[in-house]
């Protein structure tokens, strides 16, 4: 909330009219593993910091979908939500496609049709989920089934996550527990 020797806040409480992006991958432990450095406590903290202070800013979302957080979006979403992070409407997700190997298409085949079968009951059971976000969803169902990079670089995600694991002390496996099978040796 920095810039320089400023507080950006206070800079921006001169303007009668502002609207503030905010970027988010991934809610609680999981968004920190999925953001190195995010510090989630005090970007909600933040969050809460704009609300008082800058009540007629817009705020808005900006997810990038991975195969970390789409395997639990629903989860990442109503924590957004239900926090009051941002009305619904003004979240817009992107769909990873670089690296190619952390894309949702990477995803092992069964483990795809888990993830569909969950955005669509998402779908179905939000029933005042405003139609951008819907639309969206949807498109991110469209997108999961358009290629199937397991063969090509579902190896890759294994090899390179293992190797962030030992680099940053993590165990994406545990974090992570639908993706497990994907991280085995074999």
């Amino acid at each position: 909330m920095g810039f320089k020797h400023w507080d950006v806040v206070e800079l921006w409480k001169k303007f009668p009219s502002l609207a503030v992006s905010m970027s988010l991958d991934g809610t609680g432990k999981k968004g920190e593993f999925i953001r190195d450095g995010l510090d989630y406590p005090q970007w909600v903290e933040n969050v809460r910091r704009l609300q008082r202070e800058l009540p007629h800013a817009s705020r808005h979302i900006h997810f990038v979908v991975s195969i970390f957080n789409v395997i639990d979006f629903a989860e990442h979403y109503r924590t957004i939500v239900e926090g009051g992070f941002v009305k619904p409407r003004r979240m817009t997700f992107t769909f990873l496609e670089y690296p190619e190997y952390l894309s949702v298409q990477v995803l092992k085949p069964e483990i795809k049709v888990v993830v569909e079968r969950d955005l669509r009951a998402m779908l179905t059971a939000a029933r005042d989920m405003p139609d951008n976000v819907r639309d969206q969803i949807s498109a991110l169902i469209e997108f999961l089934n358009a290629k199937d990079l397991y063969g090509v670089h579902g190896a890759t995600f294994s090899f390179k996550t293992r190797i962030l694991d030992r680099l940053r002390g993590q165990n994406a496996a545990e974090l992570f527990p639908a993706l497990a099978p994907m991280l085995s040796r074999n």
